[in-house]
């Protein structure tokens, strides 16, 4: 906490839903002398600025509501923005791996402890239909994931598969793909950021709240995670296969 009041930031802005706490005390213990937050019983007198976090159903408006308060114009959803060598690193890698064609990303992994991940088999049927457009497959992979990557490898096939790569470098392949598929995970937010076209599996309605919004990309909702004909339906839509 030393170090931490040391550094005598002027703003903290807890991003935190209204049931927790832990964000809030340390943007109180931080010094900062403007604190913004979620509203919530027990813990307003954390924050100079407590707002209804409720009121605006997706996370991006809420977190857009928390910079407005501080009297900062925020409008629209914000891009993760790429320096021109890393975009040209990303592209010069893609085609040397997967040729002229642009890919389409797959990301298997997500939580299955908070029912967020889609079963294999639903990325196995994807991945073999995109190859039968003639449109290579990436398949991206996590440290979770690294461990499971012959099993994964065994039911996706052939296909461009990247891991041990920074979320920068990640970000920047996916901007160069034709389209990204991915539950409801890290990748999900970090495709949507870097403007790739993205088609969200979510098994949760909490879709509404964290899923992307077009045109940045569509949702996929089945609550048992196997509906990949829909999912093909879209990435059909966007690379201009027929379905």
């Amino acid at each position: 906490m030393r170090r931490l009041r040391r550094t005598r930031y002027d703003v903290a802005i807890h991003l935190g839903g209204a049931s927790t706490s832990l964000g809030g005390l340390l943007a109180r213990l931080s010094g900062a002398p403007e604190r913004v937050g979620a509203a919530g019983r027990g813990r307003n007198f954390f924050f100079t600025t407590a707002l209804q976090a409720d009121r605006h159903p997706h996370k991006v408006d809420q977190m857009l509501a928390f910079v407005r308060a501080l009297g900062v114009e925020a409008t629209g959803e914000r891009c993760l923005v790429l320096a021109p060598d890393e975009r040209e690193r990303a592209a010069a890698f893609l085609r040397e791996r997967c040729g002229a064609v642009r890919p389409i990303a797959i990301f298997v992994g997500a939580r299955e402890r908070k029912g967020k991940s889609w079963s294999l088999e639903s990325f196995a049927a994807m991945a073999a239909r995109v190859r039968a457009w003639g449109i290579p497959v990436l398949v991206v992979l996590g440290p979770e994931e690294e461990s499971s990557l012959a099993l994964i490898r065994g039911a996706l096939g052939e296909a461009v598969y990247v891991h041990g790569l920074g979320l920068r470098e990640v970000a920047a392949l996916l901007t160069d793909c034709a389209a990204v598929v991915t539950p409801d995970a890290g990748p999900m937010h970090l495709a949507i950021a870097a403007g790739a076209p993205t088609v969200a599996l979510f098994r949760k309605p909490n879709h509404v709240r964290w899923g992307p919004r077009p045109p940045r990309g569509e949702v996929v909702f089945d609550p048992r995670g196997e509906d990949s004909a829909q999912a093909l339906g879209i990435l059909a839509r966007i690379v201009g296969r027929s379905g």
